[in-house]
């Protein structure tokens, strides 16, 4: 995390003026599921060949998989 935790806020202080909406995406990444977890969940609702890809420095991740 110590890419976003630079990265999210100072990016979104830069682009917006303000500080507390990028603080607050920070904390709502921070809180989502991990990556294993979420393919996990994707494997048992029957899709296949699971992959996740991180975007803007880990800020996003792509889920992608397929449907058997």
């Amino acid at each position: 995390w110590p890419v976003l935790n630079v990265y999210v806020p100072v990016m979104g202080t830069l682009l917006s003026g303000q500080n507390d909406g990028y603080k607050y995406l920070l904390d709502t990444i921070k809180g989502f599921y991990p990556n294993e977890t979420v393919l996990g969940f994707m494997r048992a609702g029957g899709l296949t060949d699971v992959q996740a890809l991180p975007l803007t420095l880990g800020a996003a991740t792509l889920f992608m998989g397929t449907k058997a």
